[in-house]
Order: structure tokens, then C-alpha cells, then sequence
């Protein structure tokens, strides 16, 4: 996943990128394996870059927005919430799961040229 939004954020740049993975990367066109169905939570900051390199159009059918949140400990004293009107924003972020995040990233790398990958391969 790091490998691969670092190539999604130069994508658009004249740098010939390879991926190198020992794992099988599943293609934007076959069925994504579940990476153990775990979510990741996104922050507005976080959106924003994934906006600007022009990927979030690949995610933004799958992602959950985030509009408050509540901190609190099971009987103790104090709690903080936030909401993403207390800020003047349109959400706190969103939720996605990886397997949806790998996947809108993989269809995005595959519509770029200068992006080759080689997996299974190790070095």
C-alpha cells in the first residue's frame, strides 16, 4: 500500500515507476482479494492529497464520511467530541476499507503508462 500510493502520487510526473511486490497484485479488472476486512480511517487532510493527485474520484463511491466523533473512557470523568460543523467542513474524514482503498488505487495506477508492475517478483 505504501509503494503504491507513493507511485499514485507521482503518476503524473515523467518518472518511469516500477512496483515490485513478492505478492500477486489482483488487477483493477479481477475481483479484489479481501485484505482481511479491516477499514482505515481517512483524515480531511488525508482527502485532500488523495483529491489532489486525482484519486479520489476512485474511492469516493466507497468511502464512509466521517461527521463526529466522541472520545470517552467507560467510567471515567470527561469526554470530547467534534463535529465536523464545529470545524466548517464537510466531514472529519472518511472510513474505507483497505480492500476498497487498494483497489481504487490499483484502477488508478493502470490507467498510467510510465507505471510497470512486476509481481510476484522479489529482488
Amino acid at each position: 500500500m505504501v509503494g503504491a500510493s507513493l507511485a499514485a502520487a507521482l503518476a503524473n510526473s515523467t518518472l518511469k515507476i516500477a512496483i515490485i511486490d513478492k505478492n500477486a497484485i489482483v488487477t483493477a479488472d479481477k475481483e479484489i482479494v479481501d485484505l482481511d476486512g479491516r477499514k482505515i480511517a481517512l483524515s480531511y487532510g488525508s482527502y485532500k492529497i488523495l483529491q489532489k493527485f486525482q484519486l479520489w474520484p476512485y474511492l469516493d463511491n466507497c468511502a464512509t464520511q466521517i461527521q463526529q466523533v466522541h472520545v470517552s473512557k467507560q467510567g471515567h470523568f470527561g469526554a470530547t467530541r467534534i463535529s465536523s460543523s464545529d470545524i466548517d467542513t464537510e466531514t472529519l474524514g472518511y472510513v474505507v476499507t483497505l480492500s476498497e482503498l487498494n483497489q481504487g488505487i490499483q484502477k488508478f495506477l493502470a490507467k498510467h503508462d510510465n507505471i510497470k508492475f512486476y509481481c510476484p517478483a522479489m529482488l
